[in-house]
């Protein structure tokens, strides 16, 4: 498949993901830090076991460094996402993390020779936009309570933007799995060291409670590794510089899927959809669509 297949089917795992995500934290008694220490134990767990399972092989020692600091940089930045979350409105802090694909393709035409053509620079911007404005929750702005939480915001998706660079210059060299391994261990070493008796008391919690248990392992242990590996394959089939605006689109499909679960139906997520979030998302996806159409041209 194309990089730019690979990368949509990424983008729709991921807001898959985000969806389990949501009905986890919204449904239970779960703050997100507790969920990261979880995320970041299953990691650990998920890498010394694919570790046994698939040896690596590769020569390059030096290589495996960019997989693992990136892999701890992600989640330094998902961390530090978490923590600005708890200080202001999410729809003032999830546009400003979204703009994570610019570190990424600021980096990538300085270090990785990447380049695009005169389509793609009109392209790729516009899905951002999109991206930023789904990722939003409404028109117009929100009272501030402080800049601090904008700046890690803004921080956090640094952090991101350069762990998918040093991904991408990790499998120039490794197999998928190995940088799969890797940023994976990165990313629990970081939740364990943030990890209290809060949350060891929930994860002893967790066993009994069969359907949170069930929701946590589906979620953490299939939906995110599956999106985690396809996002590695998308990286390593195609250019960062256009890769990354695409697999950043997961917005829109969380909203597809949210809104689809909230039908009076199916009623599962219990999100009101009013005609002001219909405007919006409609023309955050209507600019997507038109900035996916220069990328491909």
């Amino acid at each position: 498949m194309s990089w730019f297949t690979i990368s949509i089917i990424g983008a729709i795992i991921w807001g898959i993901v985000t969806v389990l995500d949501k009905r986890i934290l919204n449904s239970y008694k779960i703050t997100a830090i507790i969920y990261f220490s979880w995320i970041g134990l299953i990691s650990i767990i998920y890498s010394i076991v694919l570790f046994f399972l698939f040896p690596f092989t590769s020569s390059y020692t030096i290589e495996l460094l960019w997989p693992l600091v990136g892999g701890m940089m992600w989640g330094i930045g998902i961390l530090i996402l978490f923590k600005a979350l708890k200080k202001d409105d999410s729809s003032n802090i999830i546009p400003l993390y979204y703009t994570h694909p610019i570190t990424s393709i600021f980096i990538a035409q300085l270090f990785l020779n990447e380049t695009i053509n005169n389509f793609q620079m009109i392209g790729v911007p516009l899905t951002m936009i999109g991206t930023i404005i789904i990722a939003s929750q409404k028109f117009g702005n929100n009272q501030l309570k402080n800049f601090t939480p904008l700046i890690s915001a803004l921080l956090a998706g640094i952090f991101v933007g350069i762990a998918v660079v040093f991904n991408k210059i990790g499998l120039e060299k490794l197999e998928i799995s190995e940088a799969f391994i890797l940023r994976n261990l990165g990313f629990g070493i970081i939740a364990l060291l943030v990890t209290q008796r809060p949350q060891i008391t929930f994860f002893k919690k967790v066993i009994k409670q069969p359907r949170l248990f069930k929701l946590l392992i589906f979620t953490n242990l299939i939906m995110g590794p599956t999106a985690l590996i396809i996002h590695q394959f998308a990286l390593d089939s195609g250019p960062l510089t256009l890769v990354s605006p695409i697999l950043a689109t997961t917005p829109l499909f969380t909203f597809i899927f949210s809104s689809v679960l909230s039908m009076e139906r199916i009623n599962i997520l219990q999100e009101s959809i009013t005609t002001d979030t219909l405007v919006r998302k409609g023309a955050g996806a209507l600019i997507i669509v038109i900035g996916i159409i220069f990328i491909q041209i």
